[in-house]
């Protein structure tokens, strides 16, 4: 769904955090042959991912697991493109403003980030998402819902420029920012 919104032609070395089960990391390189991917998980969830792309020879030469703990670690670096696919809201404001950093000072200048998850439409208005908010609590009681304002604010607040919001299906929302180029 994600490629239905972002084109990944111009990404060379993609860092997938919170990567999961692989699926994204084989799509992408499964659509973008001069694509490689680092899967960047807990080392348990990298172990499920590695289980997943192990029939997948073509693909997963492309697809390097890199387990770790993205809170604790910094990111690989070396990726022009850092996509964050439902990670955030998992977590406190604090925790997904540092996510944020580490993702600015992993990427080379022009380098993009991408934040694709649910997003309220306003900071203080409730919408569709509210009962998707109201599970959260249950899930993650330190995470939250925010708004595409929240999370622009937070990559402005991390030095990203030309961000882009992109609406897209079922709730969920692009928040694209740049690392500026260095002049």
């Amino acid at each position: 769904l994600l490629m239905e919104y972002y084109d990944f032609s111009d990404s060379k070395w993609l860092l997938d955090v919170g990567g999961g089960s692989g699926r994204l990391a084989a799509t992408l390189t499964s659509q973008y042959s001069g694509l490689g991917v680092v899967l960047f998980d807990l080392e348990a969830v990298c172990a499920q991912a590695q289980d997943y792309l192990t029939p997948l020879p073509a693909l997963s030469s492309r697809i390097e697991i890199f387990p770790g703990n993205f809170i604790r670690e910094e990111f690989p670096e070396g990726p022009d493109t850092i996509v964050m696919m439902r990670v955030l809201h998992d977590w406190p404001e604090d925790t997904a403003r540092l996510l944020l950093r580490k993702a600015y000072k992993a990427l080379p200048p022009g380098g993009k980030l991408l934040v694709y998850e649910t997003m309220r439409t306003s900071d203080d208005v409730p919408d569709e998402t509210f009962a998707i908010s109201m599970l959260m609590q249950l899930i993650s009681p330190a995470g939250k819902i925010r708004s595409f304002g929240e999370i622009s604010r937070f990559l402005e607040d991390a030095q990203f420029t030309n961000i882009e919001v992109i609406p897209t299906s079922y709730m969920y929302t692009l928040v694209t920012g740049e690392k500026p180029r260095k002049d």
